[in-house]
């Protein structure tokens, strides 16, 4: 044994072998020290630290860093490069120009890659739903209860091509089985009552318990004061009353169960009527949505069977925000998977296709009041509801 000031053979010859590669690349030294590829997996994976850059091509060594990037998968671990060929490119997505700055790769864009080729064209995002609909009415599962299980021919597209894991949760909530207690008129009386809640910064009497304070915390960052815009996916007037409380001008709610409002300052539109005359609501200053596109295309809540639900939700709010328009989007992450009928769980793989075409500004979890200014990292064993505030490019 060594004595404590003894070094081990092994660290002297260690330190041999790296005084000697002093004038090595740095893929020598890789190659020659550690294995490459878990060198590039630690460095490349998506919300990793390895963004320096450190030749002159920065443009293409970024594209490079993102392109190589591994991402865990169903199936296996995978590049990005493979799942633009797989995924990304067949769902209408390209990656766009990363930003180069300060010799650094911006590290948003390991998160925000994509852009949609459907951003500029408005009028087919609203066909394509509203055909999508209109074939789900057709058909007979859409009759009764909530489907309990995924038809055969749509397994593939569901899975990702399988690269998403797949489990099952039945619920059943369509508007015909919602309790009278949900569908009760939203009054003043009843958004005043949510303001005293939020004045006192008490969110135990809200859906989502203390996760619903990451909605309050961001409209305290990001005020939407004298602002028009809509709350996606709501059948209690919870962020209703916040986004008043902050003092947005108007706000409508989308939602599939028949609301009824009597509040001067909110809205209803179902999601079919909007669809339909989507053109009416457009220009919007802000969306906010706090789990509810997990939901969209599942057919929980008696929406269409749809594997794009989700992003076709989605393509229809850039097209209903003003360019520079906030969106206030709260997921569930975690390992990409489709726990049938319930949610969706966002991981590396999905995520990027939902916030193609907007820049990253915030996130916010839970009770933490402090602004996160860099995006989350995602853990495959964790599930959160984090709110990210995303700006229309």
């Amino acid at each position: 044994m060594c004595g404590e000031d003894e070094e081990p053979v092994f660290k002297k010859t260690l330190i041999l072998l790296l005084s000697s590669m002093t004038k090595l690349d740095e893929d020598q030294k890789v190659d020659n020290i550690v294995n490459k590829a878990t060198y590039e997996r630690s460095n490349n994976k998506l919300g990793g630290d390895g963004n320096d850059v450190k030749d002159s091509s920065g443009q293409d060594r970024c594209r490079d860093m993102l392109v190589k990037g591994f991402v865990d998968t169903a199936k296996d671990t995978m590049t990005y490069g493979q799942i633009l060929k797989l995924i990304y490119e067949p769902y209408g997505y390209t990656y766009r120009p990363v930003v180069y700055e300060k010799r650094k790769c911006n590290t948003e864009a390991k998160m925000f890659p994509l852009e949609s080729k459907r951003q500029s064209q408005c009028d087919q995002v609203f066909k394509e739903w509203t055909y999508t609909s209109d074939s789900w009415k057709k058909s007979k599962l859409s009759k009764g209860n909530a489907p309990n299980k995924i038809p055969n021919h749509l397994q593939e597209e569901y899975s990702m091509n399988g690269l998403a894991l797949m489990k099952n949760h039945y619920k059943n909530e369509v508007p015909s089985m919602l309790k009278s207690k949900i569908l009760a008129p939203w009054t003043k009386i009843m958004i005043e009552e949510h303001k005293a809640y939020y004045r006192a910064e008490e969110f135990g009497t809200l859906p989502y318990l203390s996760e619903s304070a990451a909605v309050f915390y961001a409209l305290e960052h990001y005020k939407p004061t004298g602002l028009s815009g809509m709350v996606i996916g709501s059948q209690s007037p919870w962020i209703e009353a916040m986004l008043l409380f902050y003092g947005a001008k108007q706000v409508t709610t989308a939602e599939y169960a028949p609301l009824s409002i009597l509040h001067p300052d909110i809205k209803y539109v179902h999601p079919i009527d909007l669809a339909k005359n989507w053109q009416d609501y457009a220009n919007l200053d802000f969306v906010v949505s706090f789990s509810s596109i997990e939901h969209s295309g599942l057919g929980r809540y008696g929406d269409p069977l749809d594997p794009k639900g989700d992003l076709r939700e989605v393509d229809k709010i850039r097209c209903l925000l003003k360019a520079g328009g906030l969106f206030y989007i709260g997921l569930p992450s975690g390992q990409d998977q489709v726990v049938f009928n319930a949610h969706r769980l966002y991981g590396y793989i999905r995520w990027p296709m939902i916030a193609a075409g907007f820049e990253f500004l915030g996130a916010f979890h839970a009770k933490h009041r402090e602004i996160q200014r860099t995006p989350p990292r995602i853990a495959n064993n964790d599930y959160k509801q984090i709110l990210f505030v995303l700006k229309k490019i």
